[in-house]
Parts: C-alpha cells; sequence; structure tokens
C-alpha cells in the first residue's frame, strides 16, 4: 500500500502490485545491484510517523544490448514510516539520484 519513489530515470510506483510487477521488470536489467545504506538518520515525528535517511551507494552491472556493464549509482533514501498496530512500515521510499555512472567511465563529470 506504499509508494516507491525512483525520480525521473526509474518511475514511481504506488500499491503493493505496482511496485511487485516493477521489480520483476527492472530484475531483467539489473543483473546485481548491492545497495550499501550507510549513515542512517531517523526522526520521529508523532506516535505514528516517522523519517529517516540513508546514503546510497550501489554498484551494479546491468544488461546493455548483449553485454553487461558494470555501473555506480550514488544518492539518498528519503523514507517515510507509519506506525500501523504497534509495528512500524515503510509508508514511502523516495531515492534521491546523484551519480549514475559507468564504472570505468568515473563519476566527477556526474555531479
Amino acid at each position: 500500500d506504499g509508494i516507491l519513489d525512483l525520480g525521473k530515470k526509474f518511475g514511481l510506483y504506488k500499491g503493493r502490485k505496482a511496485i511487485i510487477k516493477h521489480f520483476q521488470e527492472i530484475s531483467s536489467q539489473f543483473v546485481f545491484a548491492s545497495h550499501l545504506a550507510t549513515n542512517p538518520e531517523i526522526k520521529i515525528e508523532s506516535l505514528e510517523k516517522a523519517r529517516g535517511t540513508w546514503q546510497l551507494i550501489m554498484p551494479c552491472n546491468m544488461q546493455n544490448g548483449n553485454s553487461v556493464e558494470s555501473r555506480w549509482l550514488f544518492g539518498e533514501y528519503q523514507d517515510k514510516f507509519s506506525c500501523v498496530g504497534g509495528e512500524w512500515k515503510f509508508f514511502e521510499i523516495k531515492v534521491v539520484h546523484r551519480v549514475f555512472a559507468k564504472h570505468l567511465d568515473g563519476w566527477t563529470q556526474h555531479h
């Protein structure tokens, strides 16, 4: 029932079915991805709501025609949480992309 906001590059998905469909489809493009989240910061806003941020470093391999290329994605997770029935759950996951670059090209020109 949540929201997955992956920005202009990867799209906005609302609700369970749309989020599941997105991950099923993108699996053919991303043949490997490691989401390394660092520097967590969580702020409780009320008994029912909270926000969290993490810095994202994501080495990945992407299908590019008949070959696979290694890439780096750098960005930030900006998440919202809801407390439902005494359990904290993700309400919205948002990724702000800072850099999405080919591994061997570097990323100095991308920021």
